[in-house]
Order: structure tokens, then C-alpha cells, then sequence
């Protein structure tokens, strides 16, 4: 890819390019892109050509008049069943978890005015999800604008259902504390069952002299409360590793090679 950029560069130097040190995930990489653009105007995209540039006009032209940011909405979604799943699941979090009001097919096709970018740029934490981020300060001055969605130019994709998990995981961790919130309500119910439980067993056994049986059932219940304790410490270690990442003094991500 670096090459090919190179070219475009020397050819037009109003192509700017960034390269990194390393991958650092594609919404560090959309972070450092939003932090270098200078334009009155700033259009995001994927590089995979699934959108086609020629409706950048038009996402360009809703923009205005309270409207500070544009989505480009797919007719039709190119890509299968599972990634289209994986997709409705992080916009349906987006909007039950953030309240962020996300329209049906909407893509990374994105134009922002530059107030806005600015005020993107704002949020400094190293674990972003920039497009839940970009929902969450567009609620109510975003609009939508129909665009043709096509197969990838080249190569293939990288994300599957199994990268769709710590992306809404990330989603959920960076934008809201309704998994610590769960967690307690689990642990309080848990709770409230394992003492009932146990009062039944005393009850039976000191009224009615019924003796305590079932090895089976009692290690069923320490295995169910075991896991119940495991997922929120899982939770809770979640959002340590994030503070633990936004305590350490190094950047969100390191450029190899900056062409401007």
C-alpha cells in the first residue's frame, strides 16, 4: 500500500499519508486521521471501495443547517449472513447501550463538519470505538443519505463473527458502565437464590428431619456461582486493563512515516 501512496503523494501532494509503526486497530487509525485533517470538511471511508467515492458530493451536500454529520446508508449490503449480523448487533448496542440514533444500513461512509471533528477530537482516551464515539455527539444533528454499497475492490475482509465480539465488547466497555451495573444485579440476585436455597435445606432439615442429599445438585450450584463470580471479575478486569492503559504515558499510536 505504502508504495502506491507514495506515488499518489508525489503526484498530488494534497494526498497525505500516515503510516504506523504497527497496527494499532482501525479506530486508532480513524483517531489519527480525524487529529491530522485540516479541512473545512472531513469525509470518512473505508478503503476497500465498498462505497463509491462519487457519492461523496452528495453526503457533502446534506451537510448544513444544524446537520453536522452525514452517514451514508447502504441500499443494499454486500458480505454475508454473519458479518451483516455481526454489523445489526454493534448498532443495536450503539443504540440500546449509548442512546445513539444510528439509521438502519448506516456505514463508516461519514462527513463531518469541522466543528464537530473538532469536538471528536476533544476525547483523548487510548481504547476509542469511533464510530459509537461519533454517534454518541451527533444524537440529533445527523442525517442520512442513501448510497450504493458494492463488493470489495480487492483482497478480503478481516473482520468475522468472531472479531464482531471484542468490537462490541469495546463498544460497550469504552461508552457505557452498564456491565459493572449487570454484574452487581447478577451477583445481588445470585445471592438472594443461593439463601433461599439454603433456608429451604435447614428448614427441611430441622422441621421435617429430611436428610441433606445430592452431591450432584450442591456441586451444579458452586459451578454456576463460580462462573457468575469468574464473568464479573472478568468485567471488572476489563475496565481496570482501560484505566491501566489510560495511566501509562505512552500515545495512542506511534507513525512510521508521515507524508504532508
Amino acid at each position: 500500500t505504502m508504495p502506491t501512496l507514495r506515488e499518489l503523494h508525489r503526484a498530488d501532494k494534497r494526498v497525505k499519508v500516515v503510516s504506523f509503526t504497527r497496527n494499532f486497530g482501525q479506530h486508532i487509525a480513524i483517531s489519527a486521521g480525524l487529529n491530522l485533517a485540516r479541512g473545512k470538511r472531513v469525509v470518512m471511508m473505508d478503503g476497500d471501495l465498498q462505497n463509491a467515492p462519487e457519492d461523496i458530493p452528495r453526503l457533502l451536500a446534506k451537510l448544513g443547517d444544524g446537520c453536522d454529520l452525514v452517514y451514508g446508508v447502504r441500499k443494499r449490503r454486500k458480505g454475508s449472513i454473519f458479518k451483516r449480523f455481526g454489523s445489526w448487533t454493534v448498532r443495536r448496542l450503539m443504540v440500546k447501550m449509548i442512546g445513539a440514533d444510528v439509521p438502519d444500513g448506516a456505514t463508516t461512509f461519514i462527513a463531518m463538519e469541522r466543528g464537530f471533528v473538532d469536538k471528536v477530537n476533544l476525547f483523548k482516551e487510548k481504547s476509542k470505538f469511533m464510530v459509537g464515539l461519533i454517534a454518541w455527539l451527533a444524537q440529533g444533528h445527523a442525517a442520512a443519505v442513501e448510497t450504493e454499497h458494492r463488493e470489495r475492490a480487492h483482497g478480503e475482509a478481516k473482520h468475522n463473527i468472531w472479531s464482531m465480539a471484542p468490537l462490541a465488547l469495546n463498544l460497550i466497555a469504552n461508552l457505557s458502565t452498564a456491565p459493572l451495573r449487570l454484574s452487581s444485579m447478577v451477583g445481588f440476585v445470585s445471592a438472594v437464590l443461593g439463601i433461599a436455597f439454603a433456608s429451604f435445606v435447614i428448614v427441611r432439615k430441622i422441621c421435617y428431619g429430611i436428610p441433606v442429599e445430592g452431591y450432584a445438585s450442591i456441586v451444579s450450584l458452586i459451578l454456576v456461582f463460580s462462573g457468575v463470580q469468574l464473568i464479573t471479575i472478568g468485567i471488572i478486569g476489563e475496565y481496570i486493563g482501560r484505566i491501566y492503559n489510560e495511566v501509562r504515558e505512552g500515545p495512542p499510536y506511534v507513525t512510521r512515516e508521515t507524508l504532508e
